[in-house]
């Protein structure tokens, strides 16, 4: 029986049948493959069989010494690299990775995790929900699912989770501020006076004092798609976690001598407000006419080059400053921090959305690898080296 196990027909059947799972998941959608095949009881009991077997066969008390521990190794790592594989999969039991949301100016100490995914058919209307604190059930709630339609109208199934969990930090994150960076020029503000020109950097609910006048300004809104409303009144309204920007356009309030001054800049239209402008003092003309703004998104036709968090993490008396970009993860106490998502929850404010993950996994695959590699430079490097040097001094024995 043992000797069956440990065959190499058995091991080739065994990830023969992995590999096949492998390409079929490639073909399914990422949630479903998730659920309907890494997620299920039998896909666990298959890696558990293939470690199994291969342990079996690093039995051979001949693996352990002499030429044979390249491969003694190199089964090893396989086995490592399926249990890290299975350690990163239990997400909430062997390993945390959930999403933190945050509001700038505002912070965090916690994060949720969503697991125990179901495919509902498109007949179901509700489902339960458990809600769990650090481990410990909290509650059931009873939710409705709100109806996905396709292109033709039909009610499509959904895949929802069944449990969310909260966990502790055990420290803050700090969301200081959120940019969207561009190839290019960035996010600019530009003000003429006269035969000069002036450039400002965005930043919200900050004073400004314009040189050689009475005159101070500041910028105290943005709108990813500004509108007009009926009667000709502005439709300022966003949509909370709109990250399109249509009509992009940013208000700037004037304050002086001769009162207040609000005005509306677009992006798509920079040359407007230099003419004849967009104003809702109720006068028709600017109160403040000398002074032009034009409002530049970042270079015509410039691609986003980079999403940044700047956030603050406030551990008991300790304040670290960091931040966090798409493929610049910060990792603080075993916590990897990644940027997931951003929204303009506005007027003034975006918010961040970042993943968080800590688990073991990825040190016993970083282990595999190591294993892996020193295996197989015993195998190809120095056994056929050490098996050709007694060969060199036979041959030099006969000359």
């Amino acid at each position: 029986m043992l000797k069956t196990l440990r065959s190499f027909e058995m091991a080739t059947i065994a990830f023969g049948l992995l590999f096949v799972l492998f390409i079929v998941a490639t073909f399914v959608p990422y949630a479903s493959a998730l659920v309907q095949i890494y997620g299920t009881d039998w896909f666990h009991l298959i890696m558990f069989a293939f470690i199994g077997i291969t342990m079996i066969c690093c039995l051979r008390k001949s693996y352990l010494k002499g030429p044979k521990l390249g491969v003694f190794l190199t089964h090893i790592s396989i086995i490592l690299i399926a249990a890290g594989a299975i350690v990163t999969g239990f997400a909430g039991t062997y390993g945390q990775r959930g999403d933190m949301v945050i509001l700038e100016k505002e912070g965090a100490d916690s994060f949720e995790i969503s697991y125990k995914n179901k495919v509902f058919k498109p007949t179901a209307e509700k489902y339960e929900v458990e809600y769990r604190q650090n481990g410990q059930l909290v509650e059931k709630k009873e939710e409705r699912i709100k109806p996905e339609v396709d292109h033709q109208g039909n009610i499509q199934p959904q895949i929802l989770p069944t449990a969310i969990e909260k966990f502790d930090l055990g420290f803050k994150v700090f969301l200081k501020k959120f940019r969207v960076e561009r190839y290019g020029a960035p996010e600019t503000l530009f003000l003429y006076t006269g035969n000069s020109i002036k450039r400002y950097a965005i930043e919200f609910d900050k004073e400004y004092e314009i040189e050689g006048s009475d005159v101070k300004f500041k910028l105290t809104g943005f709108y990813p798609d500004f509108m007009m409303g009926d009667d000709n009144e502005f439709d300022m309204s966003y949509s909370e976690g709109q990250t399109q920007f249509k009509n992009p356009a940013l208000r700037v309030e004037l304050n002086g001598p001769k009162g207040e001054e609000r005005r509306y800049l677009f992006a798509n239209y920079q040359e407007r407000d230099l003419e004849n402008g967009m104003h809702s003092h109720g006068s028709k003309e600017k109160l403040y006419s000398e002074f032009g703004f034009k409002y530049v998104l970042g270079d015509e036709g410039s691609a986003i080059s980079q999403y940044v968090s700047e956030v603050e993490i406030q551990d008991g008396g300790q304040t670290i400053q960091a931040h966090v970009g798409v493929n610049e993860p910060l990792v603080y106490k075993g916590f990897r921090f990644y940027q997931n998502a951003y929204s303009w929850v506005g007027p003034t404010r975006w918010q961040t959305v970042l993943m968080v993950k800590k688990d073991h996994g990825y040190q016993l695959i970083y282990l595999s690898f190591a294993l892996f590699l020193i295996g197989n430079l015993l195998i190809f490097v120095y056994n056929p080296f050490k098996k050709s040097k007694p060969q060199k001094e036979t041959a030099n024995a006969h000359e």
